[in-house]
């Protein structure tokens, strides 16, 4: 699969945490340099929604790839 560098960071952190869900504000955080503290607007942001969607659909070329699941609390991946 061909990823983005912001892609395989977002891949590569869920994989970490495998088997826990991770906030998004933990995401935007670690994968972006994303300041929450100083910024209030960062439930607005979209960038998580956007990779998400973007890497689901490489993945759905492979019928037992990973899926990323969207919980209340956040995101985790299953493998």
């Amino acid at each position: 699969i061909n990823l983005t560098e912001k892609e395989f960071y977002f891949l590569f952190f869920l994989l970490q945490n495998k088997g826990n869900t991770v906030s998004k504000e933990k995401l935007l955080h670690e994968v972006w340099n994303f300041n929450i503290k100083n910024n209030n607007s960062f439930f607005e942001s979209r960038v998580v929604e956007t990779i998400v969607s973007k890497i689901r659909k490489k993945f759905n070329q492979y019928n037992k790839g990973p899926k990323l699941i969207k919980e209340k609390t956040g995101y985790k991946i299953l493998v």
